[in-house]
């Protein structure tokens, strides 16, 4: 009779518990998440179905963006302490949904993104200015305090450009693979494919993201026709010449120390 009661107890307990979760406002959740990661204006709704105008997460080249932003925690998932809710965000063109899950600490697990956004954002992370159209669906991410731990999925860039001053030189459409490591546990990091899918600039090659943050790129760049000569300058200027194009190595750290 004692453990029916415990029972009992227990199952008022988390009614209780998801019934003052469902009526908290949005806003707690900006005391949930540090400001150091998500910054957010503009709370409507629940902390159980809610809705931010703006929000902004910070990212290894600076804080990213998003727009307004959607979210509906999934019940069930408290039941089994580790809340898990569907997202979306939408600021102009660019969009972006998926599943984020708690995973306990700072750890974050994020399934099914989708996203679509202006490939503008690489001029954060390359010294060029480039356009175009990034896309991609990723599996699997796995975020430990801020710093990425696993990644796995796909991330293309159709109809790549490269400026110089008022003039475009079309470059052609890519696709990077991203999986874990050799051991496939995410504990050696992230492995990336680049390949081309069409275009006059053809680039092949690897890029790698140990669990500190160390990425390396090694990108072979060729073209079967002549290269229009301001590109080819540029290329020069960040890339070593080979017999058969250009071989563009990057190296650094995205969790660079104070």
């Amino acid at each position: 009779m004692r453990r029916l009661w415990l029972l009992c107890a227990l199952i008022l307990l988390l009614a209780a518990l998801l019934f003052v979760i469902a009526g908290a406002p949005a806003r707690l959740l900006a005391w949930v998440v540090p400001s150091s990661q998500l910054s957010a204006t503009g709370y409507s709704g629940t902390l159980w179905n809610g809705r931010a105008a703006s929000m902004a997460i910070a990212t290894p080249a600076g804080p990213m963006q998003l727009g307004s932003v959607r979210w509906r925690i999934a019940p069930a998932s408290l039941l089994r302490l580790s809340p898990t809710a569907r997202w979306h965000s939408q600021w102009g063109s660019q969009a972006l949904q998926g599943r984020v899950r708690w995973l306990g600490g700072q750890s974050l697990a994020l399934s099914d993104v989708e996203f679509a956004i202006d490939a503008g954002v690489l001029r954060g992370l390359l010294p060029v200015t480039v356009s175009g159209r990034l896309s991609g669906l990723l599996s699997n991410i796995v975020i430990d305090n801020s710093r990425l731990v696993r990644l796995r999925g796909q991330v293309s860039w159709r109809d790549a450009v490269w400026r110089d001053g008022d003039k475009r030189f079309s470059l052609g459409s890519y696709a990077l693979d991203f999986r874990p490591g050799r051991n496939g546990s995410g504990n050696d990091g992230t492995r990336g494919e680049v390949i081309t899918l069409e275009g006059p600039l053809l680039a092949g090659g690897e890029v790698t993201l140990s669990a500190a943050g160390h990425f390396a790129l090694a990108l072979t760049l060729s073209s079967e026709e002549p290269i229009a000569a301001p590109l080819e300058r540029a290329l020069s200027l960040v890339a070593a010449p080979q017999n058969d194009g250009f071989l563009l190595q990057l190296q650094g750290n995205l969790y660079p120390t104070p």
